[in-house]
């Protein structure tokens, strides 16, 4: 590539990011509103709780949040299946952050967290999905 290929790729990119992040927008509704309301008033912590590749971003919100003063957690969905579930107080409320939403260990995980009393949030691409 040369400097001026390299200048068009790099403008690409960013106009690529710029519009994925405007089309976000579309989300911000009353379900956005409720969400937000929930976690600002909570008096527990955010559990985030991931796999694959969720888990990265899951550990990413949480490092963000405590920097800002919002408690929170990540646990492995494998991890909370064998024992971590121990890491959630009642005043938790539990992020699942999925693409798919429908794999066994969150089929395995959320009723054992409706038996724990928590409120829960999903992150999902599948508008379909179980955590749905």
């Amino acid at each position: 590539m040369d400097h001026e290929e390299i200048i068009k790729y790099g403008k690409e990119v960013i106009q690529l990011q710029s519009d994925a992040i405007k089309s976000i927008s579309d989300f911000i509704n009353t379900e956005f509103v409720e969400v937000v309301k929930l976690i600002s008033c909570n008096q527990g912590r955010l559990i985030i709780m991931g796999l694959g590749k969720s888990s990265i971003i899951g550990k990413k919100i949480v490092a963000t949040l405590n920097s800002t003063g919002c408690p929170s957690l990540f646990i492995h969905i494998v991890e909370a299946l064998h024992g971590d579930l121990g890491n959630v107080t009642k005043e938790d409320i539990v992020l699942f952050i999925s693409k798919s939403g429908n794999t066994d260990e969150y089929k395995k995980i959320v009723p054992i967290i409706k038996q724990m009393g928590n409120k829960m949030i999903a992150m999902t691409a599948n508008k379909n999905s179980y955590l749905v």
